[in-house]
């Protein structure tokens, strides 16, 4: 009984580290689609900036549109730096993610083994008893 524990203790620590490595994962998940969406936002703003005729004339006059351009390609490089590092975490915490799972996946084979073999020993017990009551009942 004790070693079942054990491994139901051990099940339980590697469930919460799977939870928590998945939590981590979904947070960067959120993290990547939150930055492709503020990259493809601004591509879209810059596409519509080029669009406009007299206000980009008027823009031109007094050097805004080479601000607006710099502006728009420093905040690109920006977004896409801290898209790049928030993948590069994202697969490094995948690889953690499998890990953790694999190690879930093998505490809850041992525990389903050993509750398995506990069960099958409880009906031998239980048969042997059987036996010996039934042979006990027919010798008397």
């Amino acid at each position: 009984m004790k070693l079942n524990k054990k491994l139901l203790d051990i099940e339980r620590i590697f469930e919460v580290q799977y939870e928590k490595k998945q939590k981590e994962f979904r947070e960067l998940t959120l993290q990547e689609a939150r930055l492709r969406t503020e990259i493809a936002e601004l591509n879209s703003r810059y596409l519509e900036s080029c669009e406009i005729g007299n206000a980009r004339f008027e823009m031109r006059s007094i050097g805004a549109d080479v601000a607006w351009n710099a502006w728009v390609g420093r905040k690109k490089t920006e977004l896409n730096v801290e898209l790049a590092q928030v993948l590069a975490v994202k697969d490094q915490n995948l690889r953690l993610v499998r890990e953790a799972f694999g190690k879930l996946s093998v505490a809850r084979e041992l525990s389903r083994k050993m509750r398995l073999k506990h069960k099958n020993m409880l009906r031998e017990k239980a048969l042997i008893q059987a036996i010996e009551n039934s042979t006990q009942t027919h010798s008397s």
